[in-house]
């Protein structure tokens, strides 16, 4: 009795601490999911504050100002690697947290006397769905990386215009161009560019909300990824249990009905002696060669040799089989036979 509320008591502490786990992984989940929702945003800072300072240093702006710049520069890196780090330990804790559900469900499972069809099945779709859960984030990072393929392809590649002009100099200083041909160049020249600058400003915000959806979908993934392993390991685990507890359940019925079997084979051969004086010979030849195994399970612990019956057993151990014909003999008496 105090064996079985200990089990109780046990099973109620893993079902208390089942659900406190389930809550902090909830509020991890929660706080994670903030901090995605503030990493676009300085992911984007951190991006304007650098094109913003490689602008000004094209343009040859004061040393001063650059200073400046470069200080909005190291600033947005600060705060978007002081989120990003706080995003792993993030995906750490969740990730961590997912897994001790797992081990704790599974000892609660134990804990109720072994593991069920249906939880092994419900596993490997909780499984599933995970595993499909990484396979639709590297689609959507795929599609988004393309986006990104895309916008750039949009743009013009520059020429090399410095040289084309040089070549027209060149040819105008020896009489074989005009200046005339020099402007029409310019002018397609300039046409060029600011055809590449329009199409590139077209394409950078596309680029830029490309790239910082497949860094949230990456985090994503990296989170995804973990959880389906950690799955998977969990399948695997409960599998395991659930068939050592198949193995062992099979093992016990083989033993009783093993043992039926030998107690039943030990009457034949008792009968065997008992017509002996017809010459009766109930086995085969070489019948004292086969034996019933013992296995390696819980239910055959009390076995230390390979075999749970042997013919040997039988054949060379006569209080065995003067036992069995005594009692056989008995037995028809009762019924009112003589032997």
């Amino acid at each position: 009795m105090e064996e079985a509320y200990g089990a109780l008591n046990a099973r109620d502490q893993l079902e208390e601490e089942i659900r406190a786990t389930r809550e902090e992984y909830l509020q991890a989940s929660a706080d994670m999911a903030n901090l995605e929702r503030y990493l676009p945003s300085a992911s984007r800072a951190h991006h304007e504050a650098t094109k913003r300072l490689q602008l000004a240093e094209e343009r040859g702006e004061s040393q001063s100002w650059l200073t400046t710049l470069r200080s909005s520069v190291d600033l947005a890196a600060g705060k978007l690697n002081e989120l990003q780090a706080k995003r792993s330990a993030a995906v750490a804790r969740v990730s961590g947290l997912n897994v001790k559900i797992g081990e704790l469900e599974t000892a609660f499972r134990a804990a109720k006397g072994g593991v069920s069809v249906d939880a092994v099945r419900e596993q490997q779709r909780i499984a599933a769905a995970a595993t499909a859960e990484v396979t639709a984030l590297e689609s959507a990072i795929a599609a988004e990386r393309e986006r990104v393929a895309h916008a750039q392809a949009s743009v013009p590649a520059a020429g090399d215009y410095a040289a084309e002009r040089e070549d027209m100099l060149a040819a105008i200083a020896v009489g074989k161009a005009s200046t005339e041909e020099l402007s029409a160049v310019d002018a397609r020249i300039n046409t060029e560019v600011a055809a590449a600058e329009t199409a590139r400003k077209k394409a950078a915000p596309v680029v830029a909300a490309a790239e910082a959806t497949i860094a949230g979908l990456e985090r994503r993934l990296v989170a995804a990824a973990e959880h389906a392993n950690a799955m998977k390991q969990e399948t695997a685990r409960l599998l395991q249990a659930y068939l050592y507890a198949e193995a062992e359940a099979a093992g016990a019925e083989y033993r009783r009905l093993a043992e039926g079997a030998w107690h039943q084979l030990v009457r034949v051969r008792a009968y065997q002696e008992l017509l002996r004086s017809d010459g009766a010979q109930l086995f085969h030849d070489g019948w004292s060669r086969s034996w019933m195994p013992a296995l390696r399970l819980p239910s055959f612990t009390d076995r230390n040799g390979v075999a749970l019956r042997s013919a040997e057993q039988l054949n060379g151990n006569p209080k065995v089989i003067n036992d069995a014909v005594t009692a056989e003999s008995e037995r028809l008496r009762a019924f009112g036979i003589k032997i």
